[in-house]
């Protein structure tokens, strides 16, 4: 009857027993109520929501990630700061003015900025440079200023240098993803001419 059909709705499962054919026996069939039905809906998709957004926040930490700790086997006694540049000095200037004292590494330096940083082969190198370049004139009216990089200032140059490396590998990654191309395809490549 339609009376227990609708208090078997809100309760236990219904059975049915199948006297005769294939599927002889006791069937059971569970009957939810529509709002109980809903309320699951519901709590399932709760249940996604909250896992994309724990995949979310998994994905920003990820991101945040900063650098791993610079090794400290770095090289000891070999970077020369330079202060009181400006105007007129470049690059080349600089290493014109540093061969002489030995074999330069690399030069950090912005055109025309206050300070530089010169890294050299050897620590020898680096210290005869350091005394070497004491009120040489890099460009005309522009005297250099230098200081050999030791203890904590020598350790947060290279810190800084570690990190910057990280960060600029970092960003790379993936820039040039999704790109096609290769031999064949539509459109071009081997073998889009036509054939006689």
């Amino acid at each position: 009857s339609a009376e227990a059909a609708g208090s078997a709705a809100g309760a236990s499962p219904l059975e049915h027993t199948i006297e005769d054919g294939p599927y002889k026996g006791t069937l059971t069939i569970k009957v939810a109520k529509m709002a109980d039905y809903a309320e699951e809906l519901a709590k399932k998709k709760q249940g996604m929501k909250r896992r994309r957004e724990g995949e979310g926040e998994g994905s920003d930490k990820k991101q945040k990630k900063g650098p791993p700790p610079m090794p400290e086997d770095y090289p000891k006694g070999v970077v020369v700061g330079v202060a009181g540049l400006g105007e007129g000095v470049d690059r080349e200037k600089l290493k014109e003015a540093c061969e002489p004292f030995g074999s330069v590494e690399w030069i950090e330096y912005e055109r025309s900025t206050p300070e530089a940083f010169i890294r050299f082969e050897t620590a020898e190198h680096a210290t005869a440079a350091a005394a070497g370049l004491v009120d040489k004139e890099i460009v005309a009216g522009i005297t250099a200023a230098p200081t050999l990089l030791e203890g904590d200032d020598e350790r947060a140059f290279f810190k800084r240098k570690h990190d910057s490396m990280w960060t600029r590998k970092n960003n790379s990654k993936g820039r040039y993803r999704g790109k096609s191309g290769g031999r064949g395809g539509r459109g071009g490549g081997r073998g889009s001419g036509s054939r006689n």
